[in-house]
């Protein structure tokens, strides 16, 4: 979508592909982070990329009123 859509709880504009964008490079930045921690155990390490997905998709479904489709996901975390 090129063109801002409005939350429909707030009936704010958003952007979603700056949004997504922005939720792309935070995740970026934070993995890089989570990979300098050097975390040996497999299960902390799939937890806390979880992490990072579920509080994008929360920031997400905050500003727009709705899920991320799958599309939107995997642009946002390949």
């Amino acid at each position: 979508m090129d063109t801002p859509i409005k939350n429909p709880l707030t009936q704010e504009p958003v952007d979603v592909n700056r949004l997504i964008k922005k939720l792309e490079k935070e995740g970026m930045e934070k993995t890089a982070e989570l990979n300098s921690k050097e975390i040996d155990d497999p299960n902390k390490m799939i937890t806390e990329l979880t992490k990072i997905m579920t509080d994008g998709d929360k920031e997400f479904k905050e500003k727009t009123g709705r899920n991320m489709t799958y599309a939107e996901m995997r642009a946002a975390y390949g």
